[in-house]
């Protein structure tokens, strides 16, 4: 905990220094768009525009991940539920195995 808080705020004191270094304004043109503002604004505008692209493009997976999950566990699901009717099957076919040689114990032939 107390490692997490000393990097916190070495991290928060980076950005500052980064933003006091960063502070002269600057000028941003796309196509009929017009921006002027302090560097320091324009970098982290573009550092969440990159963020909110690399957010973007990493959905489809995530959803394709989610779907594939889904369809695993109701495999995994339907597996289950044939492995414990095998099991129930198997169990009582030794109980009728038991209750035949019991039944049979006494009309055994004797050598």
């Amino acid at each position: 905990m107390k490692f997490a808080l000393f990097l916190a705020i070495l991290f928060s004191a980076l950005i500052i220094t980064f933003s006091l270094q960063n502070s002269q304004l600057v000028q941003v043109q796309f196509l009929h768009w017009y921006f002027e503002g302090a560097l320091v604004f324009v970098l982290l505008l573009t550092f969440a525009v990159g963020l909110l692209a690399m957010f973007l493009a990493a959905l489809p997976g995530v959803f394709r991940r989610r779907s594939e999950v889904k369809s695993l566990q109701k495999e995994l699901e339907k597996s289950n539920r044939h492995i414990e009717q095998q099991q129930a099957e198997i169990t009582k076919q030794h109980q009728e195995k038991e209750k035949l040689l019991t039944e049979n114990k006494g009309h055994l032939p004797v050598e």
